[in-house]
């Protein structure tokens, strides 16, 4: 009677232990894995000054970004002569935004197949297309300090110059347990100083 009395203590501890180990691996597979969100759409980009928005929508993740889980990059393609005279920002569903890039390019036409993420070469030394890899003029860390990606998304994209007009064509904002590093900046034994740059980007970060 005692060894049937100790194999069903067994038997149950084993079940528990399975039960546990099975939520585990579950929530770390959704914690953990890459999702991608993607916009196609044929939109106008004008030459008049106004921002246009393409908004992204993301569901499913984790109610928080964090040091490893969040976005990870951006990759665009678009169509334009002249892509210096473009500002393209990105907004998160609570209002942050982190400006991508801002008069860049040099005479380079179109983005094709541009990633934008914390760790690849910077924009400033590069031409346009920009097809590859490359850092975005401001850290896209900025979003991962506990925000909830799920939610309403936006691109937004001006052209300030006129004579010159393309065409929006896609956008795929990547999630993952790499994302890119958030800036926690909590304190400083050296004076803090505000900056206003007009809502242009400062894009040496390193």
């Amino acid at each position: 009677m005692k060894n049937g009395i100790t194999a069903h203590k067994f038997a149950a501890s084993t079940i528990r232990l399975s039960v546990a180990l099975l939520i585990f691996l579950q929530f770390s597979a959704f914690h953990s894995a890459a999702q991608s969100f993607i916009t196609q759409q044929s939109l106008s980009i004008t030459d008049n000054g106004a921002w246009i928005e393409v908004p992204v929508q993301v569901s499913g993740l984790s109610a928080s970004t964090a040091a490893d889980f969040g976005l990870e990059s951006v990759c665009l393609n678009l169509q334009h002569p002249l892509v210096r005279e473009l500002t393209l920002i990105l907004q998160s569903p609570d209002g942050t935004k982190v400006t991508l890039l801002s008069g860049l390019g040099w005479d380079g036409s179109n983005l094709i197949n541009t990633c934008l993420n914390d760790s690849g070469p910077n924009l400033e030394y590069e031409s346009a297309p920009f097809t590859g890899s490359f850092r975005s003029m401001l850290p896209l860390g900025n979003f991962n300090n506990g925000l909830n990606p799920n939610g309403t998304w936006k691109l937004l994209i001006r052209d300030a110059q006129i004579n010159n007009q393309g065409t929006f064509q896609d956008i795929t904002l990547y999630f993952s347990n790499t994302p890119a590093e958030p800036f926690d900046f909590t304190e400083s034994n050296l004076p803090i100083v505000l900056l206003n740059s007009g809502a242009n980007g400062i894009s040496d970060y390193f």
